[in-house]
């Protein structure tokens, strides 16, 4: 499967959803950067969010991430805001009608796989009283594997504990649930963190997943939140350098805040990896 954006996968699959390495692709869809950004490899805990980005990670079969996520507010109102108790009760044969809005979202294959994934969930959540317990019992203290690969060739496109996990789930009569989804599906709830190391949400998103392991937990579990993945603007100061993994990031702030993104035209290397990147300030208005 080809998508085009070959700065972020690797060549012929759609499945992954890489770091870019070397030199940036000049435009970047803000969904795309902003899905990187706040959501990709942060530990999700929450029903609705775990079956949304089943969903999407299922859709990879048909389209690619930056497709997907232009989409997203569609999806979002076709599957009610993915409640798998209002998705389960669809009327099948309007939802599938040719003039419904979900036909122009996925094939009826497709629409199908997402009712009875929904039918499916709530019997897992029957069973283990919700769908992130179910999800987070097949890893290793209930922690995320990181990856630290240092190039998006190393980035696997499924693993053995993505295998166990989609055996499971089709036992349990999950459609649309390979190995390869299912490893997508881990990359995007942060049951796998494969952020290069030398992106800067990396070590973000370790953080996260240290703050989950921790006394404190998560707001489901006793009403606490993890902190903020990145730093606000009054923490952070008027100007802080970043790498250039975070040039999608300030990208989308700069369009909507008209800040001024100076590059130093510096070139500096990670470590033996040759990643090569631009050293960043962030300079306010």
């Amino acid at each position: 499967m080809s998508i085009g954006m070959g700065q972020f996968f690797p060549s012929g699959y759609g499945y992954g959803f890489m770091c870019p390495l070397g030199t940036l692709p000049t435009a970047i869809p803000t969904c795309y950067a902003a899905f990187h950004d706040q959501e990709w490899g942060a530990p999700v805990h929450d029903d609705k969010k775990l079956f949304e980005m089943l969903t999407l990670s299922g859709a990879l079969a048909e389209m690619a991430w930056p497709a997907i996520l232009s989409k997203r507010d569609t999806f979002r109102e076709v599957f009610m805001n993915f409640d798998p108790l209002l998705v389960a009760e669809l009327n099948e044969k309007k939802f599938l009608a040719p003039s419904s809005p979900a036909s122009s979202l996925l094939s009826q294959h497709r629409l199908r796989v997402v009712i009875e994934n929904a039918r499916e969930l709530l019997k897992v959540i029957d069973e283990f009283g919700s769908f992130d317990r179910y999800c987070w019992s097949f890893m290793s203290g209930n922690k995320p594997t990181v990856g630290r690969y240092r190039h998006t060739r190393e980035v696997p496109l499924r693993t053995a504990k993505a295998d166990a996990i989609s055996q499971d789930l089709m036992r349990r009569g999950f459609l649309g649930v390979g190995p390869t989804v299912v490893y997508a599906f881990m990359q995007a709830v942060g049951m796998a963190n494969d952020h290069l190391v030398t992106c800067y949400r990396f070590e973000e998103c370790c953080a996260v997943e240290s703050f989950a392991a921790s006394d404190e937990g998560y707001a489901g579990d006793n009403g606490k939140k993890p902190p903020p993945a990145v730093a606000s603007d009054q923490e952070a100061g008027g100007e802080y350098a970043v790498w250039a993994g975070a040039v999608r990031r300030l990208g989308a702030v700069d369009v909507e805040s008209r800040r001024h993104l100076h590059c130093d035209q510096q070139r500096l290397v990670a470590g033996n990896s040759g990643f090569t990147c631009m050293l960043l300030t962030l300079t306010h208005e």
